[in-house]
């Protein structure tokens, strides 16, 4: 089966989860939920500004497109292969691929401690 990877980078997305903490968390875990679907009864309700609310727009066209036709490759969401392993980075406004991930998350580092 085709895999497809990404990677949520918007370190200033609204945390409705967890309570203010005077500092922006950063992309946490599950942070791209909200930029999908319509989070009404979230603790902490926040809103998107408007380039966050263009990559919500353009990640809601990648999704339905998946599962509408198996493939992402008419959008530029590359199909993930171990050789060169590109990664769509969801920043806002717009999604681009990463060439770079397995540098700047060190994973040789990781490799080693297998």
């Amino acid at each position: 089966m085709p895999v497809y990877a990404y990677e949520f980078n918007d370190e200033n997305a609204p945390e409705r989860y967890l309570q203010p903490a005077g500092f922006p968390y950063g992309a946490a875990h599950e942070s791209e939920v909200q930029y999908l679907f319509s989070l009404r009864n979230a603790p902490f309700p926040g809103a998107l500004t408007p380039p966050q609310r263009e990559l919500a727009a353009a990640m809601k066209t990648y999704w339905t497109n998946l599962a509408r036709t198996g493939s992402e490759s008419s959008l530029s969401w590359p199909r993930f292969d171990p050789a060169n392993q590109q990664v769509l980075s969801l920043i806002p406004p717009r999604p681009d691929v990463e060439t770079n991930f397995p540098t700047e998350h060190q994973c040789a580092f990781w490799a080693l401690a297998e």
